[in-house]
């Protein structure tokens, strides 16, 4: 996953870690970890779907398969 593209996708739609917790039903510290990859929370096919949806990704490619 390309981090960088993922938070600069957030800060174009004016999403905060928070605000896209809540929006993805988790805690604002799991997002955190998921997107960081930090600990190895990897991020699973259902959850880069609806990241994808909620950050109306167009092209996941770029964003997941760097």
């Amino acid at each position: 996953m390309n981090v960088n593209k993922i938070k600069g996708r957030m800060v174009e739609l004016g999403y905060t870690q928070e605000l896209l917790a809540k929006k993805f039903g988790v805690d604002t510290s799991t997002i955190n970890r998921k997107i960081n990859y930090s600990d190895g929370s990897k991020i699973t096919v259902a959850e880069a779907q609806k990241l994808i949806d909620i950050l109306e990704i167009d092209n996941p490619m770029e964003y997941f398969f760097v």
